[in-house]
């Protein structure tokens, strides 16, 4: 499988999985899209052609713009070919304002008040996961490359 097909798996678990946590149709009614703005992938064991695998995918944590996901390609042994973090923001289409994020843990709630989102007994059980080491240094990357993106535009 080529490198370019794995991308476009991911791309499609980011669908899957705003699926899985019922927030599609909150994202629907209210105008809100997914946006992905950055991306890592790793490539561990090779993929045999017409080899069967399963991609596995899910909500890490998330801040105060931002979510992140982590995706897995596993192969028949159930062993990690690939992973790919994705870090995302949810924007309000509605909004005149250029920055009109919306908190992934807003869109829950509204999913929730709506009746459709995670299976939750009740908000209080939301909290927000501890944001691991490896995607704050990979977030801390990121800041670097957009301070040096911008010095060259």
């Amino acid at each position: 499988m080529t490198n370019t097909r794995y991308a476009n798996l991911f791309d499609l678990s980011h669908i899957q999985i705003f699926s899985q946590l019922g927030l599609v149709a909150t994202l629907k009614q209210l105008n809100w899209t997914p946006i992905i703005n950055a991306r890592t992938i790793s490539y561990f064991k090779e993929l045999s052609p017409f080899e069967v695998f399963t991609v596995t995918s899910k909500l890490i944590c998330w801040d105060r713009s931002y979510f992140y996901l982590e995706h897995r390609i596993l192969n028949q042994a159930g062993k990690t070919s690939a992973i790919c973090y994705s870090r995302g923001l949810i924007l309000n289409k509605n909004s005149e304002n250029s920055k009109g994020i919306i908190s992934i843990k807003q869109v829950i709630e509204e999913a929730f008040k709506a009746g459709k989102g995670p299976n939750l007994k009740s908000l209080d059980e939301l909290t927000t996961p501890d944001i691991p080491e490896h995607i704050k240094h990979w977030t801390d990357t990121l800041k670097i490359q957009k301070k040096t993106a911008k010095s060259t535009l």
